[in-house]
Parts: C-alpha cells; structure tokens; sequence
C-alpha cells in the first residue's frame, strides 16, 4: 500500500508533537509501508530545515519516505481524509 504523508505530521515529529500519529508512521516505517510525499509537502518542509536540502533529504531517507508525484485520485483522497480528521479533532476538542 502506498501511503501519502502529510506535512502536519512530519512537522510533528521535528517538533515531538501528537505521539499518536508518530506511532501510527513509525509502526508504517516498520511495516516496510510504501511511503511517499508529493513535492508540495517537500517544499512545505523546507523552512523547517532552514532550507538546508541535505538534512531534509536525510530526514526522509531516515524515515523511509519518498517524493513522488501525486496523482488526482490520490489527491482527492488525502483531502478527503483530512476533512474527515478536521471532523473529528474538532469533535474531540468540543469545537
């Protein structure tokens, strides 16, 4: 299965924020999940390294991650879920 990675959760890790989601990544890393970013998320991650390629490029290949392009179907369904966990964090934090 290929899993897209969103950029909230891999900025969570750099951050050591919301642990459930790191443990539902890094239990995909041991799963040898396919896991991929589109290069939008890549970019988005860049600030995080104070535009250093390099230390990003080793975050990911640390983390098992790979660019690819992201197709339509794809993308609809990453925005779809993500609505669908909007939902449900507002309905836990009573919004």
């Amino acid at each position: 299965m290929r899993i897209c990675v969103d950029t909230c959760i891999l900025i969570g890790i750099l951050k050591d924020e919301d642990a459930d989601f790191q443990n539902i990544l890094y239990m995909a890393i041991e799963e040898n999940q396919d896991l991929k970013i589109p290069s939008a998320v890549y970019a988005e991650l860049l600030p995080q390294f104070k535009t250093n390629i390099k230390l990003l490029n080793l975050f990911l290949k640390e983390h098992k991650i790979k660019t690819d392009s992201l197709d339509i179907e794809s993308a609809e369904t990453a925005a779809l879920r993500w609505i669908e966990y909007l939902k449900n964090r507002s309905k836990i934090n009573g919004l």
